[in-house]
């Protein structure tokens, strides 16, 4: 078979067919030729477009495998300086005050961190944000590699008419058009980059919520045992208390009856059942429920210590370990409720839960330091969880309860362990508080 070609046409390229424009008058039908300057701007622009287009596609694509605020922030550097000459970009939000702007790049510059604080303060942001566009701000003094000079480009973030941060790039640029690519780069960029962080953050928050529910789910299951506890404790304690009198009552009438007033057997079963009595009224006072609001009142941190002392001062010798207690006389009282005292230090003393078959020893330390009483409590066993921080879900919730306590004493704590040395755990309480429990 043969193909016999009768078609002999030629067609140019689409992109050589640009020179020319169909712009003719109305009433002609001939064709304009451009000049050579417009063909090749036109050109310059097609490249430009594609360019950004390219690099709007792989931040995309980067984000999308990306799970870290600091990833996003280095994309964002990185897909800005694709578009423009930059030197350095820093992301500040508002946090929950709107007088103050945070960066979300821990390792800021704390000069770039002040500047941009201060221009809130004096007002300069809240003239960007009404105009909500890129502003330029010269900056002579500062010069970067080279001795370029440096300049500023604010752009505000917002979202809904509310002011959500703003975006601040050093660059050697001095301005460019609301118009160009440049501008409308820049805004599409971090559009992208916005919700991304948007996201990550909304996601942070739900995870943080997430283990608040397991920590407030788990103190309601202990609270819930401890209070079954507490509503048994009146009758046991009765079922107790009676024997222990019917048998004081007849170690008396055997007293009596045989004059047995120098008998030490009968003095020791006496003095045995008052250590019981004593024993009995700790833990009834200790286990008390109280279903009021929370009571705020000064507390000596030496006498809470104590009285806990002598709840688990048994336990601890039934597993060979030894408490000792060293106090610093005349510690001020600080305001605070005994309850959740109390069970801040069953959470401590549940984290540094004595495994040691051989026994050891726990030493619990009060001092005033710079207007803050410190609590801190050493053990000879090594914690490994604070070295290494694996902790198990115990310890972790043990450790989520410290920490939220001690946000409501408005204190904080500090973990420390050694192989060799034991473990530590270190409560700071302010003797002035800044809010109430």
């Amino acid at each position: 078979m043969r193909v016999i070609k009768t078609n002999t046409l030629s067609y140019e390229t689409f992109y050589e067919s640009l020179k020319y424009l169909a712009q003719a008058d109305p009433g002609k039908s001939e064709l304009k030729l451009l000049k050579t300057e417009a063909i090749q701007s036109n050109g310059n622009m097609l490249e430009k477009y594609a360019h950004f287009f390219q690099n709007l596609l792989a931040f995309t694509n980067y984000l999308n495998e990306k799970n870290r605020i600091e990833d996003v922030l280095s994309g964002l550097k990185t897909a800005l300086r694709h578009q423009l000459t930059l030197k350095e970009t820093t992301l500040f939000l508002f946090n929950d005050s709107p007088n103050k702007l945070v960066p979300l790049d821990s390792s800021a510059d704390e000069k770039i961190v002040h500047f941009v604080n201060y221009a809130l303060k004096e007002g300069m942001l809240e003239k960007i944000f009404q105009k909500n566009v890129l502003t330029f701000i010269l900056n002579s003094k500062n010069t970067g590699n080279g001795g370029a000079n440096l300049n500023f480009i604010f752009v505000p973030i917002s979202e809904n008419n509310k002011k959500k941060g703003i975006l601040l790039i050093q660059t050697p640029i001095t301005s460019f058009d609301e118009g160009t690519l440049e501008y409308g780069s820049v805004k599409v960029i971090l559009g992208v980059a916005i919700q991304k962080i948007s996201s990550l953050l909304k996601s942070n928050e739900l995870n943080e919520v997430y283990h608040d529910l397991q920590v407030y789910q788990s103190k309601l299951q202990n609270d819930y045992k401890l209070s079954a506890i507490g509503e048994l404790t009146s009758g046991i304690v009765e079922d107790i208390m009676n024997p222990l009198q019917v048998i004081l009552t007849y170690a008396d009438m055997i007293q009596n009856e045989h004059n047995l007033s120098d008998n030490g057997m009968v003095e020791n079963i006496k003095q045995q059942i008052k250590k019981i009595e004593v024993i009995i009224n700790r833990l009834v006072k200790f286990a008390s429920l109280n279903n009021d609001k929370p009571k705020i009142a000064p507390c000596s941190m030496n006498d809470l210590i104590s009285e806990f002392y002598n709840i688990i001062n048994s336990s601890l010798k039934t597993k060979k370990y030894e408490c000792v207690l060293d106090f610093e006389s005349n510690i001020p009282s600080i305001a605070a409720n005994k309850d959740l005292f109390n069970q801040l230090l069953i959470n401590v003393f549940g984290l540094l839960n004595p495994s040691s078959a051989t026994g050891g020893g726990i030493l619990v330390q009060t001092k005033l330091m710079q207007e803050k009483v410190a609590v801190k409590i050493f053990t000879t066993d090594c914690v490994k969880a604070f070295l290494d921080g694996r902790l198990t879900p115990e310890e972790e919730l043990s450790v989520r309860m410290i920490n939220n306590i001690m946000k409501k004493f408005d204190g904080n704590v500090m973990y420390e362990a050694n192989e060799t040395s034991g473990s530590s755990v270190t409560l700071l309480f302010p003797l002035k508080r800044k809010m109430a429990l």
